[in-house]
């Protein structure tokens, strides 16, 4: 630790006026929180986690908290953002999170829907292996109506299919009778386990329905996918009942989201130190930082180039 920790628990961090970190927020809710409090509502990446907690323990370090909201009615938190982190720091040996706690009521917290470009795989085998797929159909369509009938919630998704052998772009329905959102959610794990953690395949999340945007930028491009559209009740429900969405379909905006804290691995590993203590060491660390003028508020939007 690179601050003593106080003797007595501290209250929770105060909220800094918006004038400390010369922008329009606050200090975001910090706090550290035990790691089986947390409770993903998304299938964790292997590839994704087994390159994160190389990372975080060649670093020694958690470099950006896991976002999480309340559960209501538990103690429990569910991540909004973060569920490679959070195994990650699991197979690493941590007790302990840092966690960013977010309601979804705060101003400008979205929740939308990444889709899935899927590269490394002949186009043809993985609409067939679709196909395939017990109660699932399939039906051609205009972007148009496929756009609809998912926003009424009357798809389960849709695909389409890249130019390939002399044939244009294809759009296709994926339909399911009497679809609950259950249901509908295992129907989505089962299309995502088809290419999901292949050894040829790449799943790249994009936010565009047309195809042609990714023609030039990627190679071998097998199907893009578009994912319905959930409601935070859904993926509470979900996530209470110990139920998942795919990994890397859900998409959580966060205004005023803390990058770069650089928490010690060994607080979060440290199974002497109590909760109350270690949270009295980052309000502390906190205070130092803000002392120190470390802190910055940035609001323009940003791209990483080292994620």
């Amino acid at each position: 630790m690179t601050r003593s920790v106080p003797p007595a628990p501290l209250p929770a961090p105060p909220v800094i006026p918006a004038p400390a970190l010369g922008g329009a927020f606050g200090l975001p809710d910090l706090r550290i929180v035990p790691l089986a409090e947390i409770v993903p509502h998304e299938q964790a990446d292997p590839r994704r986690v087994a390159r994160l907690s190389r990372r975080i323990a060649a670093d020694n370090l958690l470099k950006n908290p896991v976002i999480v909201t309340p559960i209501p009615g538990s103690s429990r938190y569910m991540v909004m953002d973060g569920a490679n982190r959070t195994a990650a720091l699991g197979q690493v040996g941590a007790r302990d999170v840092l966690a960013q706690i977010v309601h979804y009521d705060q101003p400008g917290v979205q929740l939308t829907t990444w889709h899935h470009l899927i590269t490394g795989l002949p186009p043809n085998a993985l609409l067939e292996a679709i196909a395939a797929l017990p109660g699932l159909a399939l039906a051609a369509g205009t972007p148009q109506e496929a756009r609809a009938a998912l926003a009424a919630r009357q798809a389960v998704a849709y695909l389409v299919h890249p130019p390939h052998d002399d044939r244009a772009v294809a759009v296709y329905l994926l339909t399911a009778p009497q679809c609950d959102a259950r249901t509908e959610t295992g129907l989505l794990l089962e299309i995502v386990d088809l290419y999901k953690g292949k050894p040829e395949t790449a799943i790249h999340r994009v936010g565009s329905d047309d195809i042609a945007e990714y023609l030039d930028h990627y190679d071998d491009i097998s199907a893009l996918i578009v994912f319905p559209p959930y409601q935070p009740s859904e993926i509470l429900e979900l996530a209470r009942d110990g139920l998942r969405v795919p990994t890397g379909i859900t998409r959580h905006i966060i205004p005023a989201r803390a990058l770069r804290v650089n928490v010690p691995l060994d607080v979060l590993r440290d199974p002497h130190t109590s909760l109350a203590e270690k949270n009295a060491w980052w309000h502390d660390h906190v205070k130092g930082k803000l002392a120190d003028n470390e802190i910055r508020f940035y609001q323009e939007s940003t791209y990483l180039f080292d994620e």
